[in-house]
């Protein structure tokens, strides 16, 4: 019975001091979403142990890339942030392009900028938002364009008016919006004293004439 129980005792021992050596370890590091450890994965790793993690392309890492094994437990991984994906099918449906390149698909990662500027014969929209714009986990919040109003000078409504354009022989002009055109009467008429002014802005295609009468005349 002597020799039993110390054959006993003596298993009971080394369970307790194996378990005592694998109290402090760890098993495999936890696994992140778009990312994933540089090493090959051990059974279990001791205190103190350390793993470094890697995100996908285009993901940036938030927090430390390493891990430590600490008293059984390891410390918090890193987050691997989603990248923006800009497309060509959402600049066209909002009448936008990159600003500095001449790309129709880019990914940014989180936390960097992106410049856009409207397409040709488009203006900014009044309601949009900035045109530079951060990448937020995944999601941008694009501006948008809308088509610019040109104004025209046709030569009926010159006509109409009785005046012409002060410093071209044109009778007929595109402006975008902003800006200014000059009038002015044309021979044998003066200015009507109910007239706009003669130098007029383009607001969004629309002017407006001013006018002139006859001389000697209240037409």
């Amino acid at each position: 019975m002597t020799l039993l129980r110390g054959i006993i005792i003596q298993i009971l021992w080394a369970f307790y001091a194996k378990g005592q050596e694998s109290a402090g370890k760890c098993g495999h590091p936890p696994a992140i979403d778009n990312g994933d450890v540089l090493v090959f994965l051990q059974e279990e790793y001791d205190s103190g142990s350390r793993v470094e993690y890697k995100c996908q392309s285009f993901y940036r890492m938030k927090g430390s890339a390493f891990v430590s094994c600490e008293s059984g437990q390891w410390t918090n991984p890193p987050v691997c942030l989603e990248p923006c994906t800009i497309t060509s099918e959402v600049m066209e449906k909002n009448n936008i392009r990159l600003k500095w390149s001449s790309k129709t698909r880019l990914y940014s990662e989180s936390g960097d900028f992106v410049e856009f500027d409207c397409k040709n014969g488009y203006v900014k929209d009044p309601t949009s938002s900035a045109f530079r714009v951060q990448c937020v986990e995944g999601k941008l919040a694009y501006p948008k364009c809308k088509r610019e109003e040109l104004c025209i000078t046709f030569p009926e409504d010159m006509e109409k008016n009785n005046i012409g354009l002060k410093w071209s022989s044109r009778t007929r002009l595109n402006l975008r919006s902003g800006d200014f055109v000059e009038f002015d009467c044309k021979n044998g008429y003066v200015r009507d004293p109910t007239s706009s002014a003669f130098r007029v802005q383009c607001v969004e295609g629309k002017l407006a004439y001013p006018k002139c009468k006859r001389i000697g005349t209240s037409e």
